[in-house]
């Protein structure tokens, strides 16, 4: 199960967190981050309006066009800039969601944006694995 991918928030998030089949809680985290210098349409329920969502969806997406791959080719454009972010080994696993979000929180105080109720759900989790 994924509690956040790279996609989240517009493509802003700087984690990609999930329960891993091999075991543990499993995030990478990005080396860069993507900022939009202009503003976005304003998000739309997927569950409310499903063809307006999709509608945005596709617009963020022209406007960030190549960039998707978020490799080392993809560079600024018209709509967004790349910031290098603080050095990070790239690849965590914890064994269980609690220890994941403290590392979280943890990225999140040296500036990696991570995407609100993230670690919230992970300690949900945690409650109930201690039920």
């Amino acid at each position: 199960m994924s509690y956040v991918r790279f996609a989240d928030d517009d493509w802003t998030s700087d984690v990609y967190v999930f329960e891993d089949v091999s075991g543990g809680w499993t995030t990478y985290v990005a080396n860069r981050h993507w900022v939009w210098d202009v503003e976005l349409p304003p998000p739309i329920d997927l569950v409310e309006d499903y063809e307006g969502w999709t509608e945005r969806h596709q617009k963020v997406m022209a406007m960030l066009g190549d960039r998707i791959n978020f490799g080392p080719t993809s560079e600024d454009s018209e709509y967004g800039h790349w910031v290098a972010l603080p050095s990070s080994d790239g690849y965590y696993n914890h064994r269980t969601p609690g220890e994941c979000a403290d590392h979280l929180e943890r990225l999140a105080s040296l500036g990696f944006h991570v995407p609100a109720g993230v670690v919230d759900d992970l300690r949900a989790e945690q409650k109930e694995m201690r039920l």
